[in-house]
């Protein structure tokens, strides 16, 4: 039944020296986050309102965990 559900979702790769690599993040696992271009900050509001605040869709550091390989 899980079987059945996961059908059509990308494996995780091998990292072992299989030679395989992922194709979303070169086997990075992380990449910069396409919301705040990776500066952890996000304009939110709208004309006199706009507000700068941090952006929550990544880490720290401004990079969000492949979903391919993660």
């Amino acid at each position: 039944m899980l079987g059945d559900l996961l059908r059509g979702i990308p494996r995780k790769k091998d990292r072992g020296g299989g030679g395989g690599c992922c194709d979303g993040c070169g086997g990075l696992r992380f990449f910069p986050c396409s919301d705040c271009n990776g500066s952890c900050k996000v304009v939110e509001g709208w004309g006199s309102d706009l507000v700068v605040v941090r952006c929550n869709k990544c880490n720290e550091n401004g990079l969000v965990r492949c979903p391919i390989c993660s």
